[in-house]
C-alpha cells in the first residue's frame, strides 16, 4: 500500500515518525547513485539526528565509478553506543534518491519498515541493450511492498522540471521531505547553512527543501495520494554538480 498520512508512519517500537523520536535507536538507509549528493544529504541528516540522539554511527559505501556507480550510507542513531557494520544492519527507514535504488536495497529493510522514494529516474544505469528495461516505478513500489513494507513516493521530478533544477537537487527535497516527516524545523538547517558560507544553500536548494517539507504537509492536510507516475528519464548532466554542505556538530 502507499501511504497517504503521515499518521501511518511508524517506525521502530512503534514511534511515530512526527514525534520526538523516543525509540532507543533507529536505523535509516540512504542510497542513490555517485553525483545525487547521498553523502552530503547522509551528513545533514546526521547532524539533524545528533540533536536527539546521545550516539550517531554513520557507515558509507561508495562505488569505485563515482558517476554511475551505487552509493550508499546507514545512520545508526542511539541513546547508546552502537556501531553496526553496513553489510549487517537492518534499516527501519530506506531514502532513496532514485527508484531502482530503492529496490536494490530493498532487502534491507525491516518486514514492517518505510521507505521514502524519490522518483528522479536515472535509466541509463540500467546500460543500453533492450534486455536491461527499467521497470515502472508503480512496480518497483510494488515490488518493495511485497516484503510488507510501505512506501512514499515524492514527485520530484515534477518540481525538477517546473524549477528548471537538476537531479542532484534532489537530495535537498528529500531533506525536506525527512525534516517534515521527523518534525525537525527547516530553520536548523538553513541556520546552519548560512553559517557555513563556503557551502551556504543557494536559491535552488532552498527552492528544493522548501518544496520536500510542503509535499509532506500537503500528504498530511488534504489525505491525498503521490502520483505514481513514470517520468521521461533525466538527462545525466548531473554528475557534473554538488550539492550544499553542512558543518558536522557530531
Amino acid at each position: 500500500m502507499n501511504l497517504t498520512t503521515m499518521d501511518s508512519l511508524e517506525l521502530i517500537n512503534r514511534i511515530n515518525a512526527v514525534t520526538n523520536l523516543s525509540s532507543s535507536n533507529l536505523n535509516i538507509m540512504i542510497v542513490g547513485l555517485g553525483g545525487l549528493g547521498v553523502v552530503s544529504f547522509t551528513h545533514k541528516v546526521r547532524d539533524l539526528l545528533a540533536l536527539r540522539y546521545s550516539h550517531i554511527h554513520t557507515t558509507e559505501q561508495r562505488g569505485v565509478a563515482q558517476k554511475r556507480a551505487s552509493t550508499s550510507a546507514v545512520i545508526t542513531a542511539s541513546d547508546f553506543f552502537i556501531a553496526p557494520s553496513l553489510s549487517e544492519a537492518k534499516v527501519n527507514l530506506l531514502i532513496a534518491l532514485e527508484p531502482l535504488e530503492a529496490l536494490r536495497s530493498a532487502h534491507l529493510l525491516e518486514p514492517d519498515g518505510v521507505c521514502f522514494i524519490a522518483d528522479t529516474r536515472i535509466e541509463t544505469i540500467c546500460g543500453c541493450h533492450r534486455k536491461y528495461v527499467y521497470p515502472s516505478t508503480k512496480e518497483i513500489v510494488q515490488l518493495i511492498e511485497l516484503g510488507g513494507v510501505r512506501c512514499l513516493t515524492l514527485p520530484v521530478t515534477s518540481l525538477l522540471r517546473s524549477e528548471r533544477l537538476l537531479p542532484v537537487h534532489t537530495s535537498s527535497a528529500m531533506l525536506g521531505m525527512f525534516c517534515a516527516a521527523f518534525n525537525f524545523d527547516l530553520e536548523l538547517v538553513l541556520n546552519n547553512s548560512d553559517k557555513n558560507k563556503v557551502h551556504s544553500l543557494n536559491t535552488k536548494n532552498r527552492t528544493a527543501l522548501q518544496w520536500g517539507c510542503n509535499q509532506f504537509q500537503r500528504i498530511q492536510s488534504s489525505n491525498e495520494s503521490i502520483s505514481l507516475t513514470d517520468p521521461q528519464p533525466m538527462k545525466s548532466n548531473f554528475y557534473h554538480q554538488s550539492v550544499f554542505g553542512i558543518k558536522s556538530v557530531v
